[in-house]
């Protein structure tokens, strides 16, 4: 590696490094580049505190603090992308639970027609009448649970 210099790479080449880094995290899935991104920044700041440590330290830096980055965010990543995906992929039934929405029609003999958004739902719960608060509480198939909202 004689073209890279011996006393190492300038804080700013590392910052660099670190923003070629997060293209490809943007365009591709996964997040193996932003822990490289992360070690990459890690490293400049090295260079710049510490500019005589040399390349070799400035590699370790790097490959030390990229390693740190997979190893303390894995799993924080990995619970917060089920948790976003978990039980609402493809069910967007379950993605409702908890909002509370305005009647349009009344509840009569625990059944109605239930206006969320630009969709039309199956709606059951207590009877009440047109133009009460509902908190949508759980989902059946395709028949959203209502309760009064509070």
């Amino acid at each position: 590696m004689s073209w890279l210099p011996a006393n190492g790479l300038e804080f700013w080449h590392w910052w660099a490094i670190a923003a070629l880094c997060l293209i490809p995290e943007m365009l591709a899935p996964g997040v193996v580049f932003g822990f490289l991104a992360i070690g990459a920044l890690v490293a400049g700041v090295f260079a710049a505190v510490f500019p005589g440590a040399g390349l070799n330290g400035q590699l370790v830096v790097f490959a030390l603090a990229s390693g740190a980055a997979f190893f303390a965010l894995r799993s924080w990543l990995r619970t917060w992308i089920q948790g976003r995906r978990g039980d609402r992929l493809n069910n967007r039934g379950n993605s409702l639970v908890g909002q509370i929405v305005t009647l349009a029609e009344p509840i009569r003999d625990g059944v109605t027609r239930l206006r969320v958004g630009d969709t039309s739902w199956s709606a059951s719960g207590p009877d009440m009448a047109k133009g009460a608060r509902v908190k949508i509480v759980s989902v059946d198939g395709n028949v959203l649970r209502v309760e009064p909202a509070p």
